[in-house]
């Protein structure tokens, strides 16, 4: 039977193997946020919150990308990011 231990044990190894690739890209994803929508961003409609979602997913990807770029940038991250831009513009259209 799986514990709540090994679970945690799984997430451990699987967050020290995804850090090797992604260098603590979640800082540098903050504050390119920041540089982009320095006066903040509020969200007011359900419509906002999905945008946002493809909107972040985009820049998770490519941030990951960039992270790798002097080895040919990270392969899976790029094919993503063209998936969530193509997501965030179906949704643009129906708004």
């Amino acid at each position: 039977m799986t514990t709540g231990s090994d679970v945690l044990k799984l997430a451990e190894r699987t967050y020290k193997e995804r850090n090797r690739s992604y260098h603590d890209n979640f800082v540098r994803l903050g504050n390119a946020m920041h540089s982009m929508f320095p006066d903040g961003l509020t969200m007011q409609s359900p419509d906002d919150w999905t945008r946002l979602y493809f909107f972040m997913a985009n820049q998770v990807k490519m941030s990951r990308y960039a992270t790798n770029w002097y080895e040919g940038g990270h392969k899976d991250s790029s094919v993503d990011a063209a998936v969530y831009a193509a997501m965030l513009h179906a949704y643009d259209k129906d708004l």
